[in-house]
């Protein structure tokens, strides 16, 4: 749970760090297209908090999670080979979608673990929160350094595959129930 939530924000903050720099350059040629770019990032959030428990329970707030992060983390990709504006712009809508339904579903995992373990609430918080401070202040620098050395739209490339990477190992390799989990360790 902790390593997801640094890896999600990690991954956020690189593409608001590289995704305003990729915009402008979409707007060389004229046209309000490259503004469209971070607008079409910005917007799903204020929408998918809203459908985000209907699909948890469907599938599982584990499923849900990693499955988003996955799939947001491959059409990442598709940002650092596709060439069209209007697809790019469609493409990172959906990238949006799918990391914006990652958030939610942390959210409640982190609010099911502290009414699991009441007692443990403030370190529970603060744990979250630390981890979520250190995918805030990496994100910058591995976005920046990515698009020094890859350059500005490989570096999208190269994000959305350490998402998907990550996502994959975290799919295989976590409990299906973190809750449960820790509740026996520390009982």
């Amino acid at each position: 749970l902790l390593f997801l939530t640094l890896i999600i924000n990690l991954v956020d903050a690189a593409v608001w760090t590289v995704g305003p720099i990729f915009s402008e350059s979409l707007s060389i040629y004229g046209g309000i297209t490259g503004s469209v770019f971070m607008l079409a990032y910005t917007i799903p959030p204020l929408i998918v908090g809203w459908f985000v428990g209907h699909i948890v329970q469907k599938f599982g707030m584990k499923i849900v999670a990693l499955g988003s992060l996955l799939l947001g983390s491959l059409l990442l990709t598709l940002v650092g080979t596709v060439n069209t504006t209007v697809a790019l712009i469609i493409i990172i809508f959906f990238v949006s979608i799918f990391f914006s339904i990652v958030w939610p579903t942390i959210n409640g995992a982190f609010e099911l673990s502290i009414a699991s373990l009441p007692q443990y609430h403030e370190e529970i918080e603060t744990i979250g929160d630390w981890f979520t401070n250190i995918g805030d202040t990496l994100g910058p620098i591995i976005g920046g350094y990515a698009a020094q050395f890859f350059g500005i739209k490989k570096s999208f490339l190269i994000m959305g595959i350490f998402g998907a990477l990550v996502a994959i190992l975290l799919l295989r390799y976590t409990p299906k129930s973190i809750v449960s989990k820790i509740k026996s360790r520390l009982v």
